[in-house]
């Protein structure tokens, strides 16, 4: 699980992705009528000088649910689409 990074110039060879270092981790948790909701925040950290295209792995439990992703890079915000694991691509 984590964040990883591809050079953007190098997306026609895509090779092992970077591991990016998470630096930061904060959590919150709602309770309503029995159901959790989790919200996860996670900060990484990206060493290089150069832009990368990221990919973002989160397991969860087969009973569980993900209903939103947002992602903030620096004061960007985008959201996701999120999708079952058999129609998402990478």
């Amino acid at each position: 699980c984590g964040c990883f990074g591809f050079p953007i110039d190098d997306l026609e060879e895509i090779s092992d992705p970077t591991p990016l270092p998470l630096t930061k981790i904060s959590f919150d948790v709602e309770i309503f009528n029995g159901v959790a909701e989790v919200s996860l925040n996670q900060t990484y950290l990206n060493k290089g000088t150069k832009f990368l295209e990221l990919q973002y792995k989160f397991p969860v439990k087969p009973n569980s649910c993900i209903y939103k992703f947002v992602a903030t890079f620096s004061k960007v915000r985008m959201e996701g689409v999120v999708k079952e694991k058999e129609h998402a691509t990478i």
